[in-house]
């Protein structure tokens, strides 16, 4: 009755989620501007959710995603033709060398990892769980990046790999003084066999000149309430 009587003068009641995800893409956007950001590397792009939230928001900048799931990198492809800035790369894997790898792939296809996946995880949601896997190529960013990047580039790293962060960041030495910020997901408690933990993450990027920027909580234990998974933004400390 309330929604039918406020609809009447033209008030849209939007869902909690969509604004908090709203306003945690306009201080990215805030960042991007004050930063001179003006490229992504989108690692673990899935279908894309990513870079069509930032561009939908008004982003004019370049996003190059990578994405080694077939499935998924076919729906990129798609996306990719509605929006001129948006770049696919190659289908791959990013880690520390490159070489064959196997990726485990989940049901709900976000979960998807080279890694193990840790008992807790799969127990808390059950869409995560691994149903299948396929061989990919995978490259580091050192070796592959610059094939997509101008020269101009001021660069942004996002990362969603399940657990492989500290491998993707071992293969991106060379490029690490063109990187101004980075995003990644951190698991607060253990989800994948061989991940580094919240803490370690955030004294590994530290050490490299990174200083903590902002905090998005992500996943959670919908039975407890738990915080299992946190997003991470982090800027160089001259930025």
């Amino acid at each position: 009755m309330l929604r039918r009587i406020i609809s009447k003068f033209f008030i849209t009641i939007l869902p909690f989620d969509f604004l908090k995800q709203s306003a945690d893409v306009q201080n990215f956007l805030k960042l991007a501007k004050n930063n001179g950001i003006n490229t992504i590397l989108d690692i673990g792009a899935n279908t894309g959710q990513y870079a069509e939230l930032l561009f939908e928001h008004g982003y004019d900048g370049k996003i190059v995603s990578f994405e080694p799931l077939t499935e998924a990198h076919k729906v990129l492809l798609q996306k990719e033709k509605s929006f001129p800035n948006w770049i696919i790369a190659d289908r791959c894997a990013l880690g520390e060398m490159d070489k064959e790898v196997t990726i485990h792939i989940s049901k709900n296809l976000k979960s998807s990892s080279i890694l193990p996946m840790l008992k807790m995880h799969s127990d808390t949601d059950p869409e995560s769980r691994y149903v299948s896997s396929e061989n990919v190529p995978m490259f580091t960013l050192d070796s592959i990046g610059p094939k997509y990047l101008d020269e101009d580039a001021v660069i942004f790293l996002k990362m969603d790999v399940q657990g492989y962060e500290k491998n993707v960041l071992a293969g991106a030495e060379d490029l690490f003084n063109r990187i101004k910020g980075i995003q990644l997901e951190c698991s607060l408690s253990p989800l994948y066999d061989g991940e580094l933990l919240l803490a370690d993450l955030i004294k590994k990027i530290e050490g490299r000149g990174f200083r903590l920027y902002d905090i998005i909580p992500g996943f959670r234990d919908p039975a407890s309430g738990i915080l299992l998974q946190t997003d991470c933004i982090f800027l160089k400390k001259t930025a």
